[in-house]
């Protein structure tokens, strides 16, 4: 039987497993592996005496049970439970940007960056690519975090130099967790 089964979130979407290997009886076949089972359903089986159970819930509590499989298929009983409790992820609202700009030509795009990892940090190499389908309507979703205030802009790269749009930044103020989608009223590219 394994001993020492701890559990630790490592996010809001997997927690980690880890407990000490298990000795088969004398002359037994050896292990071969453990049978991992959350909240007493069906096992996952593990070689190795750590697994990260993923796809998990946010903010959800979850137990665990390991036991020892030998080579001959016997199982042993399982090991004391162990639980860990995902944290709350971050709440995320869809945010729909557009803005309009009838100047790109062929071969020219427009893009979206600002503040915060959802919109590149302000950093033009992993800007969002916004979609020219309805030009000169330019159109892309973001999930962003609920109840944060992003800062962005618009620019324009491609065959031409980079170009960024003039004057301030734009705000947008992202509603509560939960929150419709939020679409940004169209604005023209501000050059």
């Amino acid at each position: 039987m394994p001993t020492g089964l701890t559990a630790t979130a490592a996010n809001s979407s997997s927690i980690s497993l880890s407990w000490n290997a298990a000795t088969d009886n004398a002359g037994g076949s050896g292990v071969k592996g453990y049978n991992i089972a959350r909240n007493g359903g069906s096992p996952v089986f593990s070689a190795s005496t750590s697994f990260v159970d993923g796809g998990l819930s946010p903010a959800t509590t979850y137990s665990y049970t390991v036991a020892a499989v030998d080579n001959a298929n016997n199982v042993s009983a399982n090991s004391i439970t162990a639980s860990a409790k995902t944290p709350a992820g971050a709440c995320q609202v869809q945010v729909n940007f557009q803005v309009t700009n009838n100047t790109t030509v062929v071969g020219q795009d427009v893009y979206l960056t600002g503040s915060g990892a959802e919109l590149g940090n302000w950093n033009t190499a992993s800007a969002t690519k916004l979609s020219g389908n309805l030009w000169p309507l330019w159109t892309v979703s973001r999930n962003l975090n609920a109840n944060t205030t992003y800062e962005y802009k618009y620019l324009t790269q491609g065959v031409k130099p980079l170009a960024w749009e003039v004057g301030a930044n734009r705000v947008i103020n992202v509603p509560a967790c939960g929150s419709a989608p939020v679409t940004v009223p169209a604005s023209t590219f501000r050059q």
